[in-house]
C-alpha cells in the first residue's frame, strides 16, 4: 500500500523537528544534554540587548566580545566561524545600519567584514528563549565535526508495512545517541541578547 507523498513528508518533517530539539536541548529524562545546555559550553552574559534599546556600536562590541572571549579563553585553540542568533535579533542586525548617519553597512555586514574569525551569521529558532531564565542566546562555534558532532546511529528510515487491527501501518525510526563536544569551550553561549 503506497503512502501518500504528503504523509511521508509530514512524518519526515516531524522527525527532523524532534531531532533538532534533541540536538539543541537534549533529553533531561535520561540526563542527555543538548548543545544549548551542555556543561562543556562556555557561557557569558551579554552586557546589552541586541535591539533598538542599544546603539549599533554596543551591539557590534558585544558581538566581537563573544568571539574574542572564546578565542582568549582557549588560548586561540578554538576559532569560531559561525554565529547563530534568534530570528528576531538576526533580522534586527541584518536590517539596521551600523552607522545610521552614513547609512552604508548594516550591523551584520560590518561585523562579518571586521571579524577575523566569524564569516557566517545564521538565524536559529532554538536560540530563542534558551537561556537559563528564558533569555535569548547567541551561539558561537566552529562548524566542524571534529569539534561538535550529533551522534545519529540510524538515519530516518521507514520500516516494512505491519498489520495493525483491520489496517496497516508503516513505522519509521531514527536513532539518536546524543551530542558529543570533543573539546571543552568549543562552543560559546552569549546569554541575554
Amino acid at each position: 500500500f503506497p503512502l501518500e507523498q504528503d504523509d511521508v513528508a509530514a512524518v519526515r518533517e516531524a522527525a527532523m523537528q524532534e531531532l533538532n530539539q534533541l540536538i539543541a536541548f537534549g533529553d533531561n529524562s535520561i540526563q542527555m544534554p543538548g548543545l544549548l545546555n551542555s556543561p562543556d559550553v562556555l557561557r557569558s552574559m551579554v552586557p546589552s540587548p541586541w535591539n533598538s534599546s542599544s546603539t549599533p556600536a554596543q551591539i557590534l562590541a558585544s558581538m566581537h566580545d563573544l568571539v574574542t572571549a572564546m578565542v582568549n579563553k582557549t588560548d586561540q585553540v578554538e576559532r569560531p566561524d559561525t554565529l547563530y542568533l534568534p530570528p528576531t535579533q538576526y533580522h534586527y542586525i541584518s536590517t539596521n545600519y551600523a552607522n545610521p548617519a552614513a547609512a552604508n553597512d548594516k550591523i551584520l555586514d560590518d561585523f562579518v567584514k571586521s571579524s577575523p574569525y566569524v564569516k557566517q551569521v545564521r538565524p536559529l529558532l532554538e536560540c530563542r528563549g534558551a537561556g537559563p531564565n528564558g533569555e535569548d542566546v547567541a551561539l558561537v562555534m566552529k562548524r566542524d565535526p571534529r569539534k561538535v558532532k550529533a551522534m545519529i546511529y540510524q538515519p530516518f528510515t521507514f520500516l516494512d508495512m505491519q498489520r495493525k487491527g483491520l489496517g496497516y501501518q508503516r513505522p519509521a525510526v531514527i536513532r539518536y545517541g546524543g551530542l558529543r563536544l570533543y573539546r571543552p569551550y568549543s562552543v560559546h553561549l552569549g546569554i541575554g541578547i
